[in-house]
């Protein structure tokens, strides 16, 4: 998260100050709330990791990201596959590019009425120097990464191939109702229940 708040609880005769990202663990709620790097990535998957050897409840993965690493990305989608627990992955404002894909990938997909999701080609964030050999791995690099995105998303969304490659071959934008339609949602569900993590007793530091 980029920014820290805390929880007041009074215990013990004196107020005490809980993160608010501790508590949001406490309650198996992971967030994916910025541009998805390798370092973000890592983060995700730590979090995903210890809660699902912690026990196999349910997680919720809450996301509101514009994007970013296809590999960084794939990561995250590896993780919430494949950590041995259910991974609810529930778009609270975006979930734009690589981010629809994570969201693609939940055992139950959620989005807030008003929330958006976003797919299209994996881009190149600026163009290499050197030989023209190099330039020919880079394309060879984002062709394999589009088949397998769009692999991913033929399988997670139900689509034909054909269906996923016109949805991706420009930015296309989906409404959660569009969204659930188009198969890389489940529900369109209120934020209570996009979040409903579960309920712990208040507990001391």
């Amino acid at each position: 998260m980029k920014y820290q708040s805390a929880v007041f609880y009074e215990g013990s005769g004196q107020a005490q100050a809980v993160p608010l990202e501790a508590m949001e663990m406490r309650r198996r709620i992971v967030w994916l709330d910025e541009e998805i790097t390798p370092e973000v990535a890592n983060g995700v998957v730590r979090k995903i990791s210890h809660l699902a050897a912690e026990s196999a409840r349910p997680i919720v993965l809450a996301i509101d990201s514009p994007g970013g690493s296809v590999d960084a990305g794939l990561v995250i989608c590896d993780a919430v596959s494949g950590c041995g627990a259910p991974v609810t992955t529930a778009c609270v404002g975006r979930a734009y590019s690589m981010a629809a894909v994570v969201l693609s990938s939940g055992s139950r997909r959620l989005m807030t009425p008003s929330s958006k999701a976003m797919v299209h080609q994996p881009l190149i964030r600026q163009m290499p120097g050197g030989s023209s050999d190099d330039v020919e791995v880079l394309s060879g690099e984002l062709r394999e990464a589009k088949a397998r995105l769009n692999s991913i998303l033929k399988k997670n969304t139900g689509r034909s191939l054909r269906e996923v490659e016109r949805a991706t071959k420009h930015d296309t934008f989906f409404t959660a109702a569009e969204a659930v339609k188009f198969g890389l949602a489940d529900e369109v569900a209120d934020l209570s229940v996009a979040l409903a993590g579960e309920e712990v007793a208040l507990w001391r530091i």
